[in-house]
C-alpha cells in the first residue's frame, strides 16, 4: 500500500492539466453466455460561464453505447449541477453586495478502461473557490461493469465482502497511526463506511480516498490510498484481479 494526498494547490495544477479521452473499444463475445458486444464511447462536456464575479470550467465525461449510460450520465451531470448552482449562487450574492472577488469552479476527469473485461472507472477533480482563506477540492468517482450497466460498491471488488474490506481499513488503520499528517483518532473515522469505501481503479492499483478535513488537516489535502494487484490478488474476485494485473496507472 501506498498513502499519498493531493493538496488544493496540486489539485489545481491537476485540473489544469485537463485529460480529454475519447475512447471507442468493443466489449468481449462470450459464446457460452450468447453473443453480447458493446461498444463504450466516452466523449467531454464542457461546462463553461465567465464574468466579473464567476468561473467556471468545468469537464466531465458523457458515456454512450451500453444499456447503463443513461443512468451513469445523470448521476455525474447531477453532481456536476448541484457544484455549479453553489459557485453561481455564490457569484450573485457577491456581485449583489459588490464583493471584491470570483466564485470559480475547475474540474476534469480520468477514465481507465478494461475492455476486454468489461470493467471501466472514472473519476472526477473538482475544486472550488466561494470566498475565505482557501478554496475546497474534492473526488467523485464511478467504477462499472457496461454489460450490466451496474456501478460497483468497494465490497463488489471483493471474493469476500467482510475479509477484503476489513484488510484494507486494518492497513489504513497502520497508516494512520505511524503518521503525523493525521487527525488524533483519524481511524475512528473509517467506522461510518463500514467497508463500503470510495474509490477508483487505476491500473493495477485500487485507490480509496478521502475528503479534505475528514481524517486530515487542510494542508494534507486529499488522502489517497493505493493498493497494488499483488497486495490484493488473494482477496479480489478472480475476475477483478485478472483485470488489473499488470496494468500501468495514469501518473
Amino acid at each position: 500500500m501506498t498513502y499519498q494526498n493531493m493538496t488544493c494547490q496540486r489539485a489545481g495544477q491537476a485540473i489544469l492539466l485537463l485529460f480529454v479521452l475519447i475512447l471507442i473499444v468493443s466489449g468481449c463475445e462470450d459464446s457460452s453466455a450468447g453473443a453480447v458486444q458493446e461498444e463504450v464511447a466516452v466523449e467531454t462536456t464542457a461546462i463553461t460561464q465567465s464574468d466579473e464575479f464567476l468561473g467556471i470550467h468545468v469537464e466531465i465525461p458523457t458515456f454512450t453505447g451500453f444499456s447503463g449510460s443513461d443512468s451513469i450520465n445523470q448521476m455525474i451531470s447531477t453532481s456536476a449541477d448541484l457544484a455549479v448552482t453553489e459557485v453561481t449562487d455564490v457569484a450573485s450574492m457577491m456581485a449583489q453586495q459588490g464583493m471584491v472577488g470570483k466564485a470559480t469552479l475547475d474540474g476534469s476527469y480520468l477514465c481507465y478502461s478494461f475492455p476486454e473485461d468489461d470493467l471501466y472507472s472514472v473519476w472526477l477533480t473538482m475544486a472550488n473557490y466561494t470566498g475565505g482563506a482557501h478554496g475546497m477540492s474534492w473526488i467523485e468517482s464511478y467504477t462499472f461493469s457496461a454489460t450490466s450497466g451496474k456501478v460497483l460498491a468497494f465490497t463488489d471488488l471483493f471474493d469476500n465482502a467482510i475479509e477484503g474490506p476489513a484488510f484494507i481499513e486494518g492497513k489504513i488503520t497502520e497508516t494512520i497511526a505511524t503518521s503525523g499528517d493525521f487527525f488524533p483518532g483519524a481511524e475512528t473515522e473509517l467506522e461510518k463506511y463500514q467497508g463500503d469505501f470510495p474509490f477508483y481503479i487505476n491500473g493495477n492499483q485500487i485507490v480509496v480516498y478521502f475528503s479534505v478535513y475528514e481524517i486530515a488537516p487542510y494542508a494534507a489535502g486529499i488522502p489517497f490510498f493505493a493498493f497494488t494487484d499483488a497486495e490484493l490478488a488473494d482477496l479480489l474476485r478472480p475476475e477483478i484481479a485478472e483485470a488489473i494485473r499488470g496494468r500501468v496507472p495514469i501518473n
